[in-house]
């Protein structure tokens, strides 16, 4: 261990962020963590008390801008730059480890000032951040260790970023899709996860394109990437041959069968699992008789008709069956009056027009069966061995119109949440990502499935369900659902509303790391939350499944149709 001291610790030590004093310009480099001898107790023992730096501060009141005139600049390189000079550090500590527990604390008695400030080694932050592998995914390498031997792993934990739902916050480019991959990919492969993406434009399901999967075949110098991929690709193929590994979910369409083939579920849901409120809430501007007449019809079908109900059924109520609707015995007199043909027929033509539009509703007769969450994620308490097997359910909307997404969502996410609280017949503990997250829960509301992803949100950890929402437009996502995931992973973001959004949805992101954020290069990412001991920045480590998300070579195409 490295015994000379790269500094001081100067200014104000009562709070989480200090000053150091650096001896010179390359003593330390932004995102290098430091350490400093501590004594939290008169009888306690001295500690090392962690931090990283997270801002430098190098000038000179030499060389300040207060100054200007040209003889004095020509006389500058005869004089001792280097003595006037003010090297300073900004330190976000993180904590020392209770040598009882084993836990990080941050200390309550403020560090002494002039206390000498020294690097940490390498094998420090290894077990400083290790985690039980067999509870952990391996995200990437922490930024900064890159001339060390095998680097510094950074895992993030299972458990925490499950039941503390995720965040993952990028622009366009910056590697949103591919670190989403990497997660999901390390949850089913080292964890025997069960995760569930909404995949607005396709990018997932590349991965499983022709029924067959589609695994990286570049070669890494990193050997521990190359056995980690390694062991992840027997995984999957051996969850593929017991009935999980990935599965595609689509709309019935031609684009479905051509990337494909018959290798996908047709997504086919059930009209009556939207419930009531919101099949009203499906069709605005509906006058208030066309209301009443929509909500006897509806009262009729749920409680005449078996479930999974028959579309047809409920439109013939308000057509050819009309008059056996009016003849129901549970609706009040008030209620028949209202049940007028002209009513009745308008009602009927919007909704079928929106059932067939969308194609995503189950037929009897039509369809073998409506899709069943259970199978997608797995079931619990287990009632086979494929329940118990690790799984990625991608629904590929290939990109349908947003408003059907939130029909898709409403539908799926309510019945996984409703299973997932059956103590008998439930849904396996289950890892939902919705990217595009602003599509699901704007912040300007009025979504379908927005009151169904804030409840997620607020009670889906009690219940084995995790979030993980993915947005390229952070300023556009409701604060409430951003506001209750704990951990974040936050690639580069350049746009100053998005930044402000950040800033006032996350409580515990300092004005330090935040000024961070724009300067990320690709597939580096601000890393902080609940699953994490500290905020550090990351490189994202490489895909074992073939990226779907990857810009096109629209130069290479170009070039390849050329004529001459």
């Amino acid at each position: 261990m490295n015994l000379e001291p790269i500094g001081r610790v100067v200014g104000n030590t009562g709070g989480r962020n200090i000053l150091i004093a650096l001896k010179d310009s390359f003593s330390a480099i932004r995102g290098e963590f430091v350490r400093i001898a501590h004594q939290e107790g008169i009888n306690d023992k001295t500690a090392w008390v962690i931090g990283r730096i997270v801002k430098m501060q190098r000038g000179s009141d030499l060389y300040s801008t207060e100054f200007g005139s040209s003889e004095l600049l020509r006389s500058f390189p005869v004089l001792p730059k280097a003595s006037t000079e003010k090297l300073l550090a900004g330190v976000d500590l993180v904590g020392f480890q209770d040598p009882e527990t084993k836990e990080i604390r941050m200390p309550r008695r403020p560090l002494d000032p002039g206390a000498e400030v020294y690097r940490v080694d390498a094998d420090t932050l290894r077990f400083l951040f290790s985690y039980d592998r067999s509870r952990s995914i391996l995200l990437g390498r922490l930024i900064g260790y890159e001339k060390y031997e095998d680097q510094i792993p950074i895992y993030l934990d299972g458990n925490s970023l499950v039941s503390g739902h995720l965040a993952i916050l990028a622009m366009t480019g910056a590697g949103k899709s591919f670190t989403v991959g990497r997660i999901c990919e390390q949850i089913i492969g080292q964890l025997n996860g069960s995760v569930l993406i909404f995949d607005p434009h396709g990018e997932y399901g590349r991965m499983f394109s022709e029924g067959v999967l589609h695994f990286n075949t570049t070669e890494y110098p990193d050997q521990a990437y190359m056995e980690e991929r390694q062991c992840i690709i027997d995984t999957f193929n051996r969850l593929q041959d017991n009935g999980g590994g990935l599965k595609v979910y689509a709309p019935r369409s031609n684009e479905a069968r051509a990337k494909y083939g018959n290798h996908f579920t047709p997504l086919q849901l059930c009209l009556d699992n939207l419930g009531m409120d919101i099949l009203m809430n499906m069709l605005p501007d509906l006058t208030e008789p066309q209301r009443r007449v929509l909500h006897a019809a509806l009262k009729y079908w749920m409680a005449e008709d078996e479930y999974p109900r028959d579309p047809s059924t409920l439109l013939g109520l308000m057509t050819s069956e009309l008059d056996m609707l009016r003849s129901y015995g549970s609706l009040s007199e008030q209620e028949r009056k209202v049940l007028n043909e002209r009513s009745a027929s308008i009602v009927a033509i919007r909704l079928r027009q929106l059932i067939e539009d969308s194609g995503l509703f189950y037929f009897p007769g039509r369809d073998r069966m409506p899709v069943n969450v259970e199978e997608m994620v797995g079931r619990y308490p287990p009632e086979s061995d494929q329940d118990k097997v690790g799984r990625i359910a991608i629904i590929d909307f290939l990109d349908m119109p947003i408003f059907n997404l939130q029909i898709a969502a409403t539908i799926v996410l309510s019945n996984l949440l409703s299973r997932a609280k059956s103590v008998k017949h439930g849904a396996r503990t289950s890892f939902v990502v919705l990217e595009e997250a602003h599509h699901f829960a704007p912040v300007t509301g009025g979504a379908l499935c927005e009151g169904i992803v804030k409840r997620l949100a607020a009670e889906g950890r009690k219940f084995g369900i995790g979030l993980c929402v993915v947005s390229q437009r952070p300023g556009k996502l409701d604060p409430d659902v951003v506001s209750q995931c704990n951990t974040f992973v936050v690639l580069r973001i350049k746009n100053p509303d998005d930044q402000s959004f950040i800033k006032r949805s996350i409580e515990y992101i300092s004005s330090a790391e935040l000024e961070e954020i724009p300067a990320l290069s690709t597939g580096e990412a601000l890393v902080f939350g609940k699953a994490i001991i500290s905020p550090m920045i990351v490189k994202i480590g490489p895909r074992v499944f073939r990226h779907g998300g990857e810009s096109p070579n629209i130069v290479g195409v170009w070039q390849e149709q050329s004529v001459g």
